[in-house]
């Protein structure tokens, strides 16, 4: 049941979260309003009292700046902006879906082919972002939330910058870049770090580099975490991994900013996957690091059982009655093709 708020034309359905800076209400409207008809449901940032962090007021305003200039797919849409004593109050589309930390929470890391999925999409809202001279500066799972048709949305614009402009800092630790541990603003090659860490999370269930626990305070320890897991490979905790989605995720956390890739070039490579031109060229360059390490360590092959003795099946066929034939390997990107020919290959020899 709702909870009427006085002369205003909603009542309050119950919190959705709270940061720093305001809280999220979900909202639904009592009567027609601001262009909306009545029953439509929002979600309603403000002020969140005496208790929020210095600078609140000036984050909301700024929030409400990025949402009205920057659209677009993946982006949260500001339906009603006002003010009032208290501060602004934000009105946006409610996103109804659960976001990314409570589905790790419920259901454990997603099967890589939706993951490229979400990453290609919050690729794009960060390019869009990037594009219109904004870095987010917080991107995190509790900052992304599914819509109905399980697509991602990146929430939170409170904390973006532009280049050059000085603001009190913003960011979560466990997904902060080197650079910006060490001080520096939110930037689009802070957020595309961040971005590697959120996609490591979805695929293996666990943050890529984490101190021990009585250090997880100190951002120097989260450095001295990164420098100590530079061979770490995501297939190292799941082997079902794509060797692609090691590659790109050892990029985006490259601790050298200048190397990452970019959200725009993230995007179609996630979409286009192992027939991407980014691909292609690592591939034609030598191999990857996990060829080279699976060369010293092979990590062991699990599942895939039947598919595996299928092609010895055809294999054997061909090699007794010596004659050609096509074998057709169908699945999604990232749904182990690769995995499961090189482990056939080398058994082969």
């Amino acid at each position: 049941m709702g909870v009427n708020s006085g002369d205003l034309p909603f009542d309050r359905i119950r919190e959705l979260g709270a940061g720093s800076a305001g809280r999220v209400w979900l909202v639904e409207t009592r009567e027609p309003w601001a262009g909306l008809a009545a029953g439509t449901r929002l979600a309603l940032k403000e002020h969140r009292g005496p208790d929020a962090a210095p600078g609140a007021q000036a984050a909301l305003l700024r929030e409400a700046q990025v949402a009205q200039q920057v659209t677009g797919e993946g982006l949260p849409k500001l339906v009603h902006l006002e003010s009032s004593e208290a501060g602004p109050r934000l009105y946006f589309e409610f996103i109804p879906g659960p976001s990314l930390d409570e589905i790790l929470a419920e259901q454990g890391p997603l099967p890589e082919p939706q993951v490229r999925r979400l990453g290609a999409q919050l690729a794009r809202a960060l390019a869009t972002l990037h594009t219109a001279g904004w870095a987010h500066g917080d991107v995190k799972p509790a900052n992304v939330r599914l819509d109905e048709n399980g697509a991602a949305v990146l929430l939170d614009l409170g904390g973006a910058q532009r280049e050059g402009e000085s603001h009190p800092q913003t960011g979560t630790l466990p997904y902060l870049s080197p650079e910006r541990i060490r001080g520096a603003p939110p930037s689009p090659v802070a957020d595309m770090f961040a971005l590697g860490i959120v996609l490591h999370k979805l695929v293996t269930g666990s943050h890529p580099f984490t101190p021990d626990a009585g250090k997880r305070e100190d951002p120097s320890a989260w450095l001295d975490a990164l420098s100590a897991s530079a061979e770490a490979l995501a297939s190292d905790e799941v082997p079902t991994l794509s060797p692609l989605i090691d590659a790109i995720l050892l990029a985006l956390l490259c601790p050298t900013s200048e190397e990452r890739p970019n959200a725009a070039i993230l995007g179609t490579l996630l979409d286009e996957g192992e027939s991407s031109a980014w691909w292609k060229e690592r591939l034609s360059a030598g191999s990857t690091r996990r060829q080279r390490r699976s060369q010293r360590d092979r990590l062991p092959f699990v599942g895939r059982t039947r598919e595996l003795e299928q092609l010895r099946t055809v294999h054997s066929g061909v090699r007794s009655e010596a004659r050609g034939i096509l074998v057709w390997l169908s699945g999604e990107p990232g749904s182990g093709k690769t995995r499961l020919v090189s482990n056939f290959a080398a058994g082969e020899r």
